[in-house]
């Protein structure tokens, strides 16, 4: 509550009347005080005259006395009083200040003793000197109920501050550090036998007297949980069972780990728990953040290390595993540091080796991956037929044909077409072979880059010959139906390294 701005105090000062400018005036009765006001008044209107019209004022003033005598009565009907403005608005005129002003102090004593606290408000009362009837004249008292009214009850509470935002209002300076302590307690005393040091908030955290609304006061538990679980946020508890860990806790919660630790200090640098524990398991909306260090000792595992030796035999997708690596293990004492229960910082303080590792070697080919090998593995070799000479017949993989002497498992595909159609190397290569072999009949076989092998199978005649260099898309044979097959078709294979594979794999 505001009173008496200074700004426009000192301003009201220059143009109010007697009232606030001589110290005896307050000391004066009331016929005192208007003859003491009509007095100066006509002090200031005489001192303002230009001096012709001063000097004949003065005349024609003592004409006028030297023959009317003005009644009592009539002087009496006016009188100086002082216009009453509530926060700014015009209430009504009263003859004497100090009154309304001790009516105000009595209010504020009253609201003291119902909150029980020191009140404070922005009510801000002025006064303003006027001439006015007698009949306009408001007793002090019928302006209790106005400022009553007009009161936004303020208290002087205490105010916790969380980086200079007020995060919770408490009565007194006592309950307010019984909120921060008990804050850190669970950190100070943690459970299992941990010890835990330089406990402190992370955020700036300062206590405050100050002005605050009465209905945003809080007891001392109900900040305390505002501050370290969330306002609104209703407690809800698990006992722990056999067979329970925080990571089932959490899934079957729908929580995160991070959020049981900031709600229960006593897991706070533990994944251990036990049967009959108490925990909460809310998402807590914390002001404040809890920073503590542990000293700890741990068995750590050392990862190996590996040596990658190149072999410009192999390609860039190859390697083998020369050495096979082995973690070390080893027992350390460290400095751990925690924000809410996330550790943030380690510092190994001594380190002693248990078991020594053995690194790993790795042998990694540096030759380029062939186009014609990427393609193989991808499945996205070229057909050797031209779209829309044949239809695929039979896929990779097993099957029964029922033919006598035909293989179990597929290793490529057919491809009906009219005997005598085109056939085309699919990739640029080596023919390794051309000629008759066991169920194949007539066929060829081209080797490429990359350990790549493509065949052609039940040929009707062969146009290539065994060492000649292809070029991808040349003409190597005609379709037909030799060695074991039942009608007139391709057989196209793929083979990685001697290994087949599906020529539709990627497509």
């Amino acid at each position: 509550m505001r009173y008496h701005n200074p700004q426009k105090s000192n301003l009201a000062r220059k143009n109010r009347a007697p009232y606030f400018k001589d110290n005896d005036y307050r000391k004066l009765s009331f016929p005192e005080r208007s003859e003491r006001d009509a007095e100066r008044n006509i002090k200031r209107k005489i001192f303002n005259m230009p001096r012709i019209i001063l000097i004949a004022s003065i005349v024609v003033a003592l004409v006028i006395a030297s023959i009317i005598i003005i009644p009592t009565t009539a002087k009496a009907q006016y009188f100086i009083g002082y216009e009453v403005f509530l926060c700014g608005k015009s209430v009504g005129i009263v003859d004497n200040p100090d009154e309304v002003d001790e009516y105000l102090k009595r209010i504020r004593q009253e609201l003291e003793v119902v909150y029980g606290m020191e009140i404070t408000d922005q009510l801000e009362i002025e006064y303003k000197q006027v001439e006015t009837n007698q009949n306009h004249i408001s007793p002090a008292e019928v302006f209790t109920n106005l400022i009553k009214d007009s009161i936004d009850v303020r208290v002087v509470a205490t105010i916790i501050y969380v980086n200079d935002w007020p995060a919770a209002v408490v009565k007194t300076s006592e309950e307010a550090n019984w909120v921060l302590e008990s804050a850190l307690e669970p950190y100070k005393t943690p459970t299992k036998g941990a010890i835990y040091s330089d406990i402190e908030f992370v955020e700036t955290v300062r206590v405050e007297r100050g002005p605050a609304d009465y209905s945003h006061i809080v007891d001392k538990e109900t900040a305390l949980h505002n501050l370290t679980i969330g306002p609104g946020i209703e407690d809800k508890w698990r006992i722990v069972v056999t067979g329970d860990s925080l990571s089932r806790i959490a899934k079957q919660e729908k929580i995160k780990i991070s959020d049981i630790r900031i709600a229960n200090p006593s897991v706070s640098s533990t994944d251990s728990i036990y049967p009959g524990d108490r925990l909460r398991v809310v998402v807590p909306k914390n002001s404040l953040s809890i920073k503590f260090k542990e000293i700890v000792d741990r068995i750590q595992e050392m990862p190996y290390e590996t040596e990658i030796l190149k072999d410009d035999t192999k390609f860039t997708t190859e390697k083998e595993i020369i050495q096979q690596g082995i973690n070390g293990q080893s027992k350390v004492k460290a400095e751990i540091t925690y924000v809410n229960g996330i550790e943030v910082e380690f510092i190994t303080i001594e380190k002693k080796i248990l078991v020594d590792g053995q690194k790993q070697i790795i042998k990694k080919g540096t030759r380029p991956v062939p186009k014609e090998l990427i393609q193989a593995v991808e499945g996205r070799m070229p057909m050797p037929l031209r779209k829309g000479s044949y239809r695929i017949s039979s896929k990779f993989g097993a099957r029964n044909t029922g033919i006598k002497g035909a293989s179990k498992f597929h290793k490529g595909i057919d491809l009906a077409a009219s005997k005598g159609t085109p056939i085309y190397a699919s990739a640029a290569g080596t023919i390794k072979y051309s000629g008759t072999a066991s169920g194949y009949g007539l066929y060829v076989k081209i080797t490429h880059d990359g350990g790549v092998e493509t065949r052609y199978g039940h040929c009707s005649q062969l146009l290539v010959e065994k060492g000649q260099k292809v070029k991808a898309g040349q003409l190597i044979a005609l379709v037909g139906s030799t060695g074991v097959s039942s009608g007139s078709h391709l057989h196209f294979e793929i083979r990685i390294n001697g290994e087949a594979v599906d020529p539709l794999e990627g497509k």
